[in-house]
């Protein structure tokens, strides 16, 4: 357990941070994209796609249930132990923090294979890192990141802002 971070953390004020700075890089995101577009009147469209959700899957209780539990507890726990468990800890040990936190949040944000999230995924994978980083433990990236993937699912599943 302790190879990988996979004790309790110190504190568990990191994953507050974590999940506050996460939703924060969106929100900036967002409206420095809406502000490109009103200054340029370019369509930065292709910037605002990208929750990763299909827009109309099967409607049936089976395939949302798998869905909810890839997004909100396989996702978090499977990208934390190889982005932050590996990565961060293989970079961080051999090139530094900065590294470590740079590159494995670009491996973050370019595994998601989405244009329209790449920087604010990027943001993301920083944060998620700075949170394991300060914890000593995986299980604060891993909190975070689920907090994160369940309110982003619940409320892309109940179509608030569409």
């Amino acid at each position: 357990g302790a190879d990988l971070g996979l004790d309790p953390p110190r504190s568990w004020l990191p994953v507050g941070y974590a999940v506050a700075g996460a939703y924060a890089s969106l929100i900036a995101y967002g409206l420095a994209v809406l502000v490109i577009e009103r200054l340029t009147g370019a369509d930065l469209g292709v910037l605002k796609k990208g929750n990763g959700i299909p827009d109309s899957p099967a409607n049936t209780s089976v395939v949302w249930f798998v869905l909810g539990v890839s997004v909100m507890a396989l996702a978090p726990l499977s990208e934390e132990v190889f982005f932050r468990g590996f990565l961060f800890r293989a970079v961080h040990g051999r090139m530094g923090l900065a590294a470590g936190l740079a590159l494995s949040a670009l491996a973050f944000a370019a595994f998601h294979l989405n244009f329209g999230v790449m920087l604010p995924f990027f943001a993301i994978g920083l944060i998620f890192a700075w949170a394991y980083h300060a914890s000593g433990s995986l299980w604060t990236p891993i909190a975070a990141h689920a907090i994160f993937n369940t309110v982003s699912f619940v409320v892309t599943l109940a179509g608030v802002g569409s």
